[in-house]
């Protein structure tokens, strides 16, 4: 989210910045993300019809359109450095470069001395975040999962610590304290100031709660599941993407038994297809 070192005008902006504006080319970036993080070589591979049916672009137009949607992000991406496209047609394979945007190899951080890096639980894509959140609260979830548990932010240092606007942050962390459920709680505290026309400012302080706490995050991080080799059935692709970016915990190739995203998927492929025989 943020600049090693900050840029010629003092400000740290990463690239991730730039897509404040276009929310489904966060979410395509996203979802590579999920995918091919989890191993060398860091790449993914899948029909464009199972990418455009788990980035949600089926859900407002048919698939053609979906899948040119889907490309328009794919290519957008490519030319910001964060993702190199290899092959044509059916057998496109994405790999993550460096989130600086300087197309350097990716590399997956282990360690807090591996710099500032954050996980982005699968509740975002199995509770349908993705698909309720708006352009400036999906990039304040990604800012706050980055920060400390409890965190600070002023809106008017948002430009310069990451290259957005002051109504963006604002709108951003208000709707996500608001919201049902909510996914941020948000508090304040007051201390002394000379230099204020009442002696007192307001300090207004941020916490991730729910299923995004940090809690939460390291609990799912911990926990022991059963689990069986992955079995396809025709629809391989496609579930393939689906369940291994929304079950597996990374580095693994198996999934938890259960069938509530397998049913979902294939209801998705199903209604599609009928969409385009009619």
């Amino acid at each position: 989210m943020q600049s090693a070192e900050p840029d010629t005008e003092g400000t740290r902006q990463g690239p991730m910045a730039s897509l404040v504006n276009d929310p489904a080319t966060l979410d395509v970036y996203l979802l590579i993300h999920a995918l091919a993080s989890s191993r060398t070589p860091y790449d993914a591979r899948y029909q464009s019809s199972a990418w455009a049916i788990m980035a949600g672009f089926t859900r407002f137009s048919a698939m053609t359109g979906a899948k040119s949607k889907w490309s328009r992000s794919v290519t957008k991406l490519t030319k910001m450095g964060l993702i190199r496209r290899e092959g044509s047609g059916r057998s496109v394979r994405y790999y993550l470069l460096h989130e600086s945007g300087s197309g350097d190899p990716y590399t997956r951080p282990k360690t807090v001395d591996d710099d500032r890096w954050f996980s982005l639980p699968h509740t975002y894509w199995l509770d349908g975040w993705d698909q309720t959140l708006g352009a400036p609260e999906k990039m304040m979830l990604m800012i706050a999962l980055s920060s400390k548990p409890t965190f600070e932010l002023p809106y008017n240092r948002a430009p310069i610590w990451y290259g957005i606007s002051e109504s963006t942050a604002k709108r951003g962390l208000t709707r996500l304290a608001e919201r049902k459920p909510a996914a941020l709680l948000r508090y304040q505290r007051w201390e002394p100031d000379a230099a204020s026309r009442t002696l007192w400012r307001t300090i207004t302080s941020y916490r991730l709660i729910g299923k995004w706490s940090a809690r939460s995050r390291a609990a799912v991080m911990r926990k022991q599941r059963s689990d069986e080799p992955v079995k396809f059935r025709e629809n391989k692709e496609a579930l393939d993407l689906a369940l291994e970016s929304a079950l597996s915990p990374p580095g693994t190739l198996v999934i938890p038994k259960e069938t509530k995203i397998v049913e979902r998927i294939e209801g998705l492929i199903d209604r599609d297809r009928q969409k385009e025989l009619r």
